[in-house]
């Protein structure tokens, strides 16, 4: 028969895996995306009149866009995943790993929003980021308004962080209301 020690082992042994692998993605992702974007800038700066650099350019910018959702719902699954070992596993077996998690105090009211118990940036903030960013770069290649493009990034950037914040705060003050 499995003991309960044995199944913490073996949550161990998946939840390291699982953190390995979710990092070495997210590196991946981070250097992907930079050839990217500077393969794209580099060709906008070609001197040629012809169209060619800028279907090259919004070639690239597909591929950009490809890219991050597929790298976004393979990395959320494996942070969902890894979320479940370390609630159902780790913080319940082991002691000295759930004083860990929970030895980091907030010194602001914001310490019971999921956002600072998992990987957010990695898994969600960066993703959604370089999403907007492709596609603002595609409505740059098909218009070519720059001041244009870059206060539609920053509004939209600054009005996706505003509606998450919004979610988060409400469903972690119904929580704690609640109790």
């Amino acid at each position: 028969m499995k003991s309960k020690e044995d199944d913490l082992r073996r949550a161990w042994e998946y939840h390291k895996e699982a953190d390995n692998l979710y990092h070495r993605r997210f590196n991946f992702f981070l250097v992907a995306e930079s050839m990217l974007i500077v393969s794209f800038t580099t060709i906008l700066t070609v001197d040629d009149k012809s169209l060619e650099p800028f279907n090259i350019a919004k070639a690239i910018a597909i591929l950009g866009l490809i890219f991050t959702f597929s790298w976004f719902y393979v990395n959320a699954r494996l942070d969902t995943r890894i979320y479940y070992l370390k609630k159902n596993y780790l913080e319940r077996g082991d002691s000295i790993y759930r004083e860990y998690m929970n030895s980091f105090k907030f010194p602001f009211k914001f310490k019971k929003l999921k956002v600072f118990k998992r990987d957010f940036i990695p898994t969600y903030a960066l993703p959604y980021s370089t999403i907007i960013l492709w596609i603002f770069l595609l409505v740059y290649i098909s218009n070519g308004c720059f001041k244009q493009f870059i206060m539609a990034f920053i509004s939209t950037s600054l009005v996706f962080i505003l509606i998450f914040l919004i979610i988060e705060l409400s469903s972690s003050y119904k929580k704690s209301y609640r109790k």
